[in-house]
C-alpha cells in the first residue's frame, strides 16, 4: 500500500455496504440448471465453501453465511477497515462459519488442495491493476474444486463507453486535491460540472443528467470506489472469456437474469445473427454490441456436467415472490419491445408463492391445468423481470433472527444492507421495506411471509 492507494486502488475510503444476489448460492444454481448444468451442491443444505475475493466490508456475506449454517465462508480484501467491520458484526451476532482475512491477491498462495466450491468476485476485476486482475484470475482456478463455479461481475465494454472520458479526467483532476477521496472526487465532479456548462463535449447534458441520476440513487462512497482508481478499466467479455479459459475454466452462462431468454429480450433477426455464431465468446461480445452492455456476471465453471434429468430438476427448483400477487406486473420493457405475460401460469405461480416459497412442482401440484412447461416460462418471465427469486428448501438459520434485527436497526437509522434471511436463504429487501418492518406496516409484514423471513 503506498499513500492512500493499494496498487493504485483507492485505499482511505470504505466501499457502501451491500448485498448482491447474483452471488448467493441458490441464485448461482438456479442459473446452472436452467442451462442443464450441475451445480456445486447437488442437493441443497449439503455442506459447501465459498469464497468471496475483494469482500468490501463482507456484511452481505455475513448475510449468506447466517442463511447457511452448513455453509463455510471466507472473504478477502486488501482494506483492513473492510474486514475488520465484516468480523466485528459477524463476531457480534454469533456467526462463525464466515472468516474474513486482510491480505492482497499477490500475497495468496495456490493450496495442495482445491477447497471451494465458490468463487465470486463482483466488480473487481474492472477496478485493479492487470497484475492483480492476473492474481484474480489465478486463485479463483486455484481455489475451485472440480466442478466448482466462479461467478465474476465486471463493468463492460460498450456500454462504459461513454464514461471513459469522465473517468480519466474526474481521475486526474481528483489527483490534485486534498482532503478525503469522497472530498476529492466530489471537489473534481464540481469541475466537471463546469466543463460542461462550458460546453465540453464529453460532459454533454445527456451525459450529466445520467450522472445525476446515479449520485441519486447510490451512496456516495461508491464514486470514489469506481472513478478514482489508477486502473480503472471497463473489459471486453471476449478478453475475460479467453482469459479464464486461459486459466482451465469453462464460461457456463451469465449470472443476470434479465439476460436469461435471448427470445425475451431479442428480436427473431438478432437471435438469428447470434445463432450463425459458433464461439461462445464471439457470441456474448456481438450480444454485448447489440445491447449496448455495461456490466457483466459470468458464471465459469471447472468441469462443466449435465444435469440428469434437466426438467425434472427445474420442476424441483423453490422459488418466492418478491411482490404480492395483487402488485405484480405482468409485462417487461425489453429491446425486443415488451413482453407480456399475463396468462393462468404467472397468475398460478404469484398465487401460489403469495402463501411462502415452494417448488414449481408444488405450484402444479394446486390443481394448475396447464403443463409443466407452461409454468417454467412463467417463472422464467417474473425471474426476468425481478418479482420472484429462487430460494432453497427450507433450512435451520439459527442466526437469522439476530441478523434480522441488526439490519432492522439499521434501516431504522436510515442506512442498511438491503437483505433480510429467512429458512430459505438470504433475500434482497430494500432498506426503506426493511424499516417498514420494524414499524409493523402490513406490506412488509406481508412480504416477510413470502419470503419465510423471521
Amino acid at each position: 500500500m503506498t499513500g492512500d492507494t493499494i496498487d493504485g486502488y483507492l485505499g482511505d475510503e470504505a466501499y457502501p455496504s451491500n448485498f448482491h444476489r447474483q452471488f448467493t448460492p441458490q441464485w448461482i444454481d438456479a442459473m446452472l440448471r436452467h442451462r442443464s448444468i450441475a451445480p456445486p451442491r447437488r442437493t441443497a443444505r449439503q455442506p459447501f465453501a465459498l469464497l468471496d475475493l475483494g469482500c468490501g466490508d463482507g456484511l452481505g456475506l455475513v448475510a449468506i453465511a447466517a442463511a447457511h449454517p452448513e455453509g463455510r465462508f471466507l472473504g478477502i480484501d486488501a482494506l483492513p477497515d473492510h474486514v475488520a467491520r465484516g468480523t466485528a458484526f459477524a463476531a457480534g451476532l454469533g456467526i462463525g462459519n464466515v472468516e474474513f482475512r486482510c491480505a492482497l491477491f499477490a500475497d495468496i498462495a495456490d493450496p495442495a488442495v482445491p477447497d471451494f466450491d465458490y468463487v465470486t468476485a463482483q466488480g473487481v476485476l474492472a477496478w485493479v491493476s492487470p497484475a492483480n486482475r492476473d492474481h484474480l484470475r489465478r486463485i479463483a482456478a486455484a481455489q475451485l474444486k472440480p466442478g466448482g463455479i466462479a461467478c465474476i461481475g465486471y463493468n463492460c465494454m460498450p456500454g462504459w463507453a461513454g464514461a471513459l472520458a469522465f473517468q480519466q479526467v474526474v481521475w486526474m483532476l481528483a489527483e490534485e486535491k486534498q482532503g478525503s477521496a469522497l472530498q476529492r472526487y466530489e471537489a473534481a465532479f464540481a469541475q466537471i460540472r463546469e466543463l460542461s456548462a462550458a460546453g465540453a463535449s464529453s460532459f454533454s447534458a445527456s451525459f450529466m443528467a445520467w450522472v445525476d441520476n446515479l449520485r441519486a440513487t447510490v451512496p456516495a462512497a461508491y464514486f470514489p470506489h469506481e472513478y478514482l482508481n489508477r486502473h480503472w478499466q471497463p473489459l471486453w467479455s471476449s478478453d475475460v472469456h479467453a482469459d479464464l479459459t486461459a486459466q482451465g475454466l469453462s464460461f457456463a452462462g451469465t449470472s443476470r437474469s434479465e439476460l436469461l431468454r435471448p427470445d425475451f429480450i431479442l428480436r427473431k433477426a438478432q437471435r438469428a445473427a447470434l445463432a450463425a455464431i459458433a464461439g461462445d465468446a464471439a457470441r456474448e461480445v456481438t450480444m454485448d454490441a447489440m445491447l449496448g452492455q455495461s456490466f457483466h456476471i459470468d458464471l465459469f465453471a471447472k468441469g462443466i456436467a449435465r444435469v440428469d434429468e434437466a426438467h425434472a430438476a427445474r420442476l424441483g427448483g423453490w422459488w418466492a415472490a418478491l411482490k404480492s400477487e395483487a402488485n405484480t406486473i405482468y409485462e417487461a420493457k425489453t429491446h425486443a419491445g415488451t413482453l407480456r405475460f399475463d396468462n393462468p401460469a404467472a397468475h398460478a405461480v404469484m398465487n401460489a408463492l403469495g402463501e411462502g416459497p415452494t417448488t414449481v412442482a408444488g405450484i402444479a401440484a394446486r390443481g394448475f391445468e396447464g403443463t409443466g412447461a407452461d409454468l417454467l416460462n412463467a417463472i422464467d418471465a417474473l425471474w426476468m423481470s425481478g418479482q420472484i427469486h429462487p430460494c432453497d428448501p427450507p433450512g435451520e438459520a439459527p442466526n437469522a433472527g439476530a441478523f434480522n434485527a441488526a439490519i432492522r436497526a439499521q434501516a431504522v437509522a436510515g442506512t442498511a444492507l438491503p437483505a433480510l434471511v429467512g429458512r430459505h436463504g438470504a433475500m434482497p429487501v430494500d432498506v426503506p421495506a426493511i424499516a417498514a418492518v420494524e414499524k409493523g406496516k402490513s406490506d412488509a409484514l406481508a412480504l416477510m411471509r413470502r419470503l419465510a423471513i423471521v
